[in-house]
């Protein structure tokens, strides 16, 4: 991945838009980002992480403030970012979620949505590639192979992370490692295989206590000595040892059953055939007696033979004449009800002549019904006419009411052009309005500023107060360290002849005169100082001139803030700022006033103009409506003129002894009663008519009658109802049932076992007693043969079913010796993968052992780069031992000091030692997961902070690998305040802070905004 421009907006503490192009600044292959502390350099930092992975590093991400407090209210923020991987160019746009002063009401804020772009550049254009937040996520994550902790990590070398890491616990440095080499694929892998394991060892013991299962049923089932007990997790041929013998058993019982079955059942059929014989007798001696009874109730029966011939010959004559006699009874039904209707239509005939009229001459039908006729025009006539004169009244009515609509209308719209006058001056005043919003905003925004500043002002010198007091007491520390570091070399240094004599001895020359003989050897002091105590002395010392001078810093950043706050400021104070938030409020109001008063004049012209609209359209279509009903009402008129009474019904009427309706009521009632009169009329003709052929329809029903009677032997029809009374089928059934009992009697004698129970004499008890005892042998000898059969049946399912099991267990047994020992190799393999098993003599799951390769590496990669930063004294050493409290080993490491030739914690470096060492670490790390990621690109390396720990040697050997990384082809940018390093690197960044923010400026002096 490789870095080209980064441009960003009201992001951090810079206020306005800030292009840096990492092409020219970095076109050495090292560049400087430079500033004072708190200027922003490490936000440029941030701002690089935010384009990629929307997120900045460590836990100012929690704070989400990253939007510039600095920044204009209507300044948006934004960062773009231009870099390569794989080949391709892409741009990356985010800005993230923050809130800005509504553009209606000032007074009120409006949330911004995080939004996210990126395009590639394809055939000399940028096409965008994904607009979603998850989506350009997932693409930048794929084209770069790194996830945003170990860009963190990776890439940005951080302030003070990598010493932490260095000096951390083994098990402090474990998850960082996992999430940096993505070692939750041998996790995943371990819990596969322990998964796989626990189902193996569950499908072990279920095979095993099947296999067992089945032996002991066996056993249970045969009930004889069989072989042993099987073993914990039985074979094949542990389990068919016992199979093989219980089928021997079973097969030797079923042999047994089955000859005792043979002798019962030939028993069983012997006794079976002698029961049969007696049962036989026994039945011929009851069917003789029951053929005896039945003779003597059908002689018995003889008489009522004869009557029921007899009943059933004059009930078949009856029903011959019943029809005639239904007939004939209905024929005179309809005789009397034609008469009655005939009754009845005279009556009405002469209700329906007595509405029209006593002097009405209609004499027929077709009269009636031209009278009808006539009638029903007039009153058809007469309803038109009140129809028409109806609509002419309600039109002359809408007429009048839409007329004086039309004067209204008028009215309104002279009203409402008079209130549109009045509101013009208001509308006027709209564009001074806007103008007057536009300073008092400015003029606000202004006063804030000024507000912030006062505050600002004010923590400055709760800060510089501060500053100086800490200055004071890192002051006296320092002093206090000096003299006390003095004081011990003073004492080291009186002390060294004693401390020379001590090593003396016996015929050893002296290291002072070369002399062997020591006559008066010094004598140690009552405090002796070690070198140890003056090292510790310097390094206290060294510290606390550290501290002071970080404080002096410190003190000097708050004074030049201060100035510059002050400065901006002016001679404007708290009181003057209230009185100018006064004064502002009250403009704030009076144009709040005026605001209103002009969005209330357009509201209400608006309206007035869409009214004015409405009631245009409302006159146009109420002047096209008198129009019309002027016209209708003409119309109509006419047709009212035109209507009148016809000559020719005038002389109809008259004929007919009538006067012509002259009302509607008149001709309705005069229709009503002409229609009466035809419905009489035609109703007369029809009963007549119907009254003649019921009479010629009587007559010829009691002639077929009477001939019916004849014909039959009746002499009168009350003789057909008494025999009709009986029922003809019940008789021929009663009759069919004494001839087929007759038959069935001849049927009984012609049968073989007649001649049998006639000629056995024995007597009933006798027969009685043979059937019992032969009954009594016959289900004794069942139950033997019952007994019998059950056994062989039992004996032959106990084989069969050992057999099929014997044969299922082979079949099913057998494929699964393979699976056995596939599931055996699962369980040792996860025993060696969890560290359970005593073949894993290392005690080391997967995830630890792959862990502790690829942090061997990692040493191994930054001992290189260490060895050349401390002129080949230190280099770091892989630590594989477990240490105190301690569960796992592989992740520990120690330094090796070529000077004492000993290896040490890395905690016992100094400060500078100890930023060699974690730039070390890093640069290491970084080196080993790009070659464990598939080839991720790390052409871009930033290390922020460090560097002012160091001497000029080491800073020279540090420099000499960050030119080495350069050579490499790799863009390394060094964030740091230190002006040594300003004067080494020449290209680079400076990043100034100001009391409105902070600005970014080439080396070369061009400000890039």
């Amino acid at each position: 991945m490789r870095l080209h421009t980064l441009a960003l907006s009201a992001f951090g503490p810079f206020p306005e838009e800030v292009h840096i192009d990492f092409d020219a600044v970095a076109e050495d292959g090292l560049f400087l980002i430079a500033g004072p502390t708190g200027a922003g350099k490490t936000s440029i930092l941030d701002a690089l992480t935010f384009a990629l992975y929307g997120r900045v590093p460590g836990e100012r991400n929690r704070a989400a403030a990253f939007r510039s407090h600095f920044a204009a209210p209507d300044t948006r923020t934004w960062v773009r970012l231009e870099f390569s991987a794989r080949g391709r160019r892409w741009r990356v746009e985010r800005s993230p979620a923050y809130e800005r002063p509504s553009k209606r009401d000032r007074t009120k804020l409006v949330a911004e949505r995080p939004t996210a772009l990126l395009s590639v550049f394809e055939d000399g254009e940028w096409a965008g590639r994904a607009r979603t937040m998850a989506d350009v996520q997932a693409q930048i994550q794929e084209a770069i192979g790194l996830g945003a902790d170990q860009f963190s990590k990776i890439i940005l070398l951080p302030q003070g992370d990598f010493a932490a890491f260095l000096e951390a616990d083994p098990r402090e440095r474990e998850p960082l490692l996992q999430k940096l080499f993505g070692t939750g694929v041998y996790e995943q892998v371990a819990r596969v295989l322990e998964d796989r394991a626990k189902d193996g060892r569950t499908r072990i013991r279920e095979i095993s206590e099947a296999r067992r299962y089945l032996a002991e049923s066996v056993r249970e089932e045969i009930g004889e000595p069989l072989p042993a007990a099987l073993p914990h997790e039985p074979s094949i041929g542990d389990v068919m040892a016992v199979l093989s013998p219980a089928r021997a058993v079973l097969r030797e019982r079923l042999e047994v059953a089955r000859t005792v079955c043979d002798l019962a059942q030939a028993t069983a059929h012997t006794a079976s055939a002698h029961a049969a014989r007696v049962a036989e007798r026994i039945e011929d001696r009851r069917r003789l007696r029951a053929l005896e009874h039945l003779e003597t109730a059908h002689a018995a029966d003889s008489g009522v033979r004869t009557e029921l011939r007899s009943r059933l010959d004059r009930a078949r004559r009856a029903a011959a004449v019943v029809p005639t006699i239904g007939e004939l009874s209905r024929a005179e039904a309809a005789h009397a009800h034609a008469s009655e209707t005939l009754r009845t239509a005279e009556a009405h005939l002469g209700d329906a002549r007595t509405a029209l009229g006593p002097a009405v001459s209609v004499p027929t039908v077709g009269s009636a019904r031209a009278l009808h006729a006539r009638a029903a025009a007039r009153r058809t006539a007469l309803s038109a006419e009140q129809d028409l004169r109806t609509l002419q009244e309600q039109d002359t009515a809408e007429l009048d009411a839409r007329a004086a609509a039309l004067t209204a209308l008028d009215a309104e719209l002279e009203a409402l052009d008079t209130e549109d006058d009045a509101l013009a001056p208001v509308r006027a005043d709209a564009p001074q309005v806007e103008r007057d919003a536009v300073d008092l905003g400015t003029a606000r925004e202004e006063h804030r500023r000024a507000n912030e500043l006062l505050t600002r002002l004010t923590e400055l010198d709760a800060g510089l107060r501060r500053a100086r007091e800490e200055l004071a007491r890192a002051r006296d520390v320092r002093d206090r360290s000096r003299a006390h570091h003095e004081d011990l070399v003073t004492r080291r240094l009186a002390g060294i002849a004693g401390e020379l004599a001590a090593t003396l001895s016996a015929d050893s020359p002296c290291p002072v005169c070369g002399s062997c003989v020591h006559p008066h050897p010094a004598s140690p002091g009552d405090s002796p100082v070690t070198p140890a105590d003056v090292e510790n002395a310097l390094g206290a010392w060294t510290t606390a001139a550290r501290e002071y001078e970080a404080a002096a810093t410190s003190l000097r950043e708050l004074e030049t803030a201060r100035a510059g706050t002050a400065g901006a400021l002016g001679d404007r104070t708290a009181e003057t700022l209230a009185a100018e938030g006064a004064a502002l409020e009250s403009r704030t109001c009076d144009l709040e006033s005026r605001t209103e008063a002009v969005r209330t004049a357009r509201s209400r012209t608006a309206a007035l103009q869409e009214q004015r609209a409405r009631l245009t359209d409302r006159k146009e279509i109420e002047a096209r409506a008198v129009t019309s009903l002027r016209a209708t009402i003409a119309e109509r008129a006419g047709r009212l003129a035109a209507l009148g009474a016809d000559e020719e019904d005038l002389r109809a009427f008259r004929a007919l002894g009538l006067e012509l309706p002259d009302s509607l009521e008149d001709a309705g009632a005069m229709e009503t009663a002409a229609g009466a009169l035809v419905d009489a009329l035609e109703a007369l003709t029809r009963a007549r008519e119907a009254l003649t052929a019921a009479e010629q329809e009587v007559t010829a029903r009691r002639e077929a009658r009477d001939a019916a009677l004849e014909e039959q032997g009746f002499s009168r029809a009350e003789e057909v109802e008494t025999a009709t009374a009986s029922d003809v089928h019940a008789l021929e059934s009663e009759l069919r049932g004494q001839q087929d009992r007759a038959a069935r009697i001849e049927a009984l004698r012609s049968e073989g076992w007649w001649d049998r129970a006639r000629t056995d004499t024995a007597s009933d008890d006798r027969l009685a007693a043979a059937r019992a005892e032969a009954e009594a042998v016959r289900e004794k000898a069942d139950r033997d043969c019952a007994d019998a059969r059950g056994r062989l049946a039992v004996a032959e399912e106990h084989l069969e079913r050992l057999s099929a099991r014997s044969t299922r267990f082979l079949t099913t047994e057998e494929p699964r010796e393979g699976e056995l020992t596939a599931l055996r190799d699962d369980v040792a393999i996860a025993g060696l993968v969890h560290a359970t098993s005593p073949d894993n003599t290392k005690r080391m799951t997967l995830t630890s052992y792959a862990l502790a390769a690829l942090f061997a590496d990692v040493a191994a990669h930054a001992s290189e780069r260490l060895v050349v930063m401390s002129a080949g004294r230190y280099r770091l050493v892989h630590d594989v031992s477990i240490g105190k409290g301690e569960k796992k080993a592989g992740l520990g490491l120690r330094v090796f000091d070529a000077f004492t030739q000993e290896t040490r914690d890395t905690r016992s470096l100094s400060g500078g030692e100890g930023f060699m060492a974690s730039l070390a670490l890093a640069l290491g790390l970084a080196d080993t997961v790009a070659g464990t990621r598939g080839g991720v690109e790390l052409d871009s390396l930033f290390i922020d902070e460090g560097f002012g720990s160091l001497d000029p040697d080491a800073l020279a050997e540090v420099m000499r690998v960050l030119d080495e990384l350069r050579a490499g082809g790799r863009t390394v940018g060094v964030i740091s305040h230190v002006q040594a390093m300003q004067q080494s690197i020449p290209a680079g960044i400076t990043v100034r802070n100001s009391p409105t923010g902070s600005r970014v400026h080439q080396r070369d002096a061009t400000r890039l905004t």
